[in-house]
């Protein structure tokens, strides 16, 4: 089921990947066009609950048990909350980067503390997995970050455009310090590229993997992904353009790599 429900999330992902390059033109939909049209898809999910496709069985609420829901309800909560807090002061602050990034990894190292506090009791087990999965995406990287900061915004004197008008001090700011310029269209390609793998990586794990103990897939998966991300650190020192190889190309290798090592380390 795991498998079907993540190759069914990735093959369609891999669809509107290609297609939202091509929609965020202003010849076509535009930005504020996509944003319209996924509002109105994601109404698509009530469907199949209003028609009575998605079945439920009423469970018999036992008493010893309504300790541990409040416990797994608290600790969804304080991680909503510690979520809105991080977005809020990185979106609304005017605090320094240094101030911004140390108060970050102090929320997250209480949250990792209040999440293993409220769930031991649940489970041993259970707590030590939610660490691990949260500190797994914490400590991770993420090219899409910085891709977001330095892409081109499309315009002909725009943050990567290489002739400006006199002036004009917003015009090629990002080639000026050679910041990787990729285009929405192309990224949308390697995205969709990505998710081909990703699927890859579902199909190598069930294939060879899935009678690993989940022990020896994690050690395995985290330490290829500690390879791979190496290869973000490559592309941020701007080694890549050193050594001669394009933006394009080394993303497009990164986004083959990663896809896969993450879905070996996540699916069991």
């Amino acid at each position: 089921l795991q498998t079907l429900s993540w190759a069914s999330l990735y093959g369609c992902a891999m669809v509107a990947n290609l297609a939202v390059g091509e929609l965020v033109k202003p010849s076509s939909i535009g930005a504020r066009g996509v944003f319209g049209l996924l509002w109105l898809t994601s109404l698509a999910a009530l469907l199949p609950a209003c028609l009575g496709w998605l079945g439920e069985r009423p469970a018999t609420v036992i008493h010893e048990a309504s300790s541990d829901r409040k416990r797994v309800f608290a600790c969804a909560f304080a991680t909503c909350a510690v979520s809105v807090a991080v977005g809020s002061l990185q979106a609304f602050s005017t605090f320094s980067d240094v101030v911004q990034g140390v108060s970050t990894i102090i929320l997250g190292v209480v949250l990792a503390t209040t999440i293993h506090f409220l769930l031991k009791p649940v489970s041993k087990d259970l707590a030590g997995a939610a660490v691990y999965i949260f500190l797994s995406g914490a400590l991770q990287p993420a090219t899409d970050v910085m891709f977001a900061w330095f892409h081109s915004d499309g315009k002909a004197h725009g943050n990567c455009a290489t002739h400006c008008p006199p002036g004009n001090e917003d015009c090629g700011w990002a080639s000026e310090r050679h910041y990787p310029c990729i285009s929405p269209e192309y990224y949308s390609a390697m995205r969709a590229t990505a998710r081909l793998f990703g699927l890859a990586g579902i199909v190598l794990y069930n294939a060879y993997l899935s009678d690993w103990s989940y022990r020896n897939v994690f050690v395995l998966g985290h330490c290829v992904t500690f390879g791979a991300n190496l290869l973000d650190f490559v592309w941020v020192s701007r080694w890549n353009i050193s050594l001669g190889i394009d933006d394009r190309a080394f993303l497009l290798g990164l986004d083959v790599v990663q896809p896969v090592v993450s879905k070996i380390a996540n699916m069991p």
